[in-house]
């Protein structure tokens, strides 16, 4: 089970959000979540909410029989970043499914627990519903079977096993967070109270013409090296990463996470249950080399020598620990978030949600296409994704400190797209 996996994480709910789509009713939705449902793929959702805020496995009746408290149609126009607010916001209660779905004028939001999943399993959840709303109906394509202890498995294959390994774990959490250590950002600690009150989100479509731009972008060569030749998505995160460098207000550093799935140690075949993608530290935002080049080398570095299982490890050793130590302090509500460095998360999903022509006869502007977290109880800090989606990429900034100023911010990375395009 992924439980000991998750002691590390505040209570965090993750939402997806895509459109708009065309005849998105609450009929359709509810229709085809059920469909999802009965089919062998869905069965990644058979989980219902106990009373004692846990998941339990559930029989396929038990789950359609819930399906109909899973799907909300919200009344009126909204902003979008208030849409996601209330998918990550909405408490499941008893009872309930690990997923609430928000209809609103075309846009379809879905809300999940990541203590069940991660960005790759509700990515992978929202693409099955999404595919039953384009071709109705129960299919027959088995599911893929879940891990038999993937972290161990996964530390077998690095070695990382015995106390040594363990030391090996620490090390490596200690160093990493050590050489990306920044000053609480503040003068005072931020409330997530007072943290709502400072967010703001912006997101835009960079169109195939725009991803073209930004692939055409030279890289250089570093210190002799060849350049590398990074895909795209890392690209545009280079670029989104320096012109938020730009747009602090004062110039306070922040720690630059990227997620990295340890899938790749998972035997072929098999999916892993509960958080797998761990947030590995790639630097300090104002003090590092935020270059395409740059990036793609430290990410490649961190990923060949197993550090994401290395993370995992070491994070769930570290949690375990401490819920010996303080075993009710979880349930705590803290008045103040920990005075620790504010992060930057930047999420660059591999899996593009398939949409049927049919439910969306064209990407424009008004497309949205994405997912984001948010802590219940405690600032997240900034968070990045950039999506991929018929030949284009979707932005999300969603700033949870007011430490950046987001007002043209679509406009200033047009800029910096073109300026180095033609550099």
């Amino acid at each position: 089970m992924s439980g000991l996996r998750n002691l590390g994480y505040d209570d965090l709910h993750a939402c997806y959000i895509l459109g708009p789509l065309v005849d998105l009713t609450h009929e359709r939705v509810l229709a085809a979540l059920r469909d999802a449902l009965a089919s062998p793929r869905g069965a990644r959702l058979h989980y219902l909410r106990t009373r004692g805020g846990r998941w339990r496995r559930a029989e396929p009746s038990a789950a359609l029989a819930a399906s109909t408290r899973a799907v909300e149609s919200v009344e009126g126009a909204i902003d979008r970043a208030e849409l996601a607010d209330r998918a990550m916001e909405r408490v499941f209660g008893p009872g309930e499914l690990p997923v609430r779905i928000f209809i609103n004028q075309g846009l379809i939001a879905f809300g999940f627990p990541h203590s069940l999943y991660d960005g790759g399993g509700a990515t992978s959840v929202a693409s099955l519903v999404v595919e039953k709303l384009g071709t109705p109906g129960v299919d027959t394509v088995p599911a893929v079977p879940w891990a038999k202890a993937p972290l161990r498995t996964a530390m077998k294959r690095l070695g990382l096993t015995g106390p040594a390994g363990i030391r090996t774990a620490r090390q490596i959490f200690r160093s990493r967070n050590a050489q990306t250590e920044t000053a609480y950002p503040f003068s005072l600690t931020l409330t997530k109270t007072e943290s709502v009150a400072r967010t703001r989100t912006v997101s835009f479509m960079l169109p195939a013409d725009g991803v073209r731009a930004i692939a055409s972008i030279p890289e250089q060569a570093v210190e002799g090296r060849r350049p590398a030749r990074p895909p795209v998505s890392l690209k545009a995160a280079s670029l989104v990463l320096r012109c938020l460098r730009d747009s602090s207000h004062d110039g306070a550093d922040f720690r630059v996470v990227i997620p990295i799935d340890a899938r790749r140690w998972v035997p072929r075949g098999f999916d892993v249950e509960g958080n797998f993608a761990p947030s590995i530290p790639m630097g300090r935002l104002m003090s590092d080399e935020w270059s395409a080049t740059a990036l793609t080398e430290r990410i490649s570095a961190a990923t060949k020598s197993g550090v994401p299982v290395a993370w995992l490890l070491a994070t769930t050793l570290i949690s375990l620990k401490n819920a010996v130590r303080h075993p009710v302090a979880s349930r705590r509500v803290p008045d103040e978030t920990p005075r620790v460095p504010l992060e930057i998360h930047v999420s660059l999903p591999t899996t593009e949600v398939v949409v049927d022509e049919a439910l969306m006869p064209y990407v424009d502007a008004s497309t949205f296409v994405g997912g984001l977290p948010e802590h219940l109880r405690l600032p997240l800090g900034v968070w990045v994704e950039i999506t991929p989606l018929r030949g284009g990429l979707h932005v999300i900034v969603r700033d949870e400190t007011g430490a950046f100023d987001l007002n043209g911010f679509e406009g200033r990375l047009h800029a910096l797209i073109a300026a180095d395009a033609n550099a």
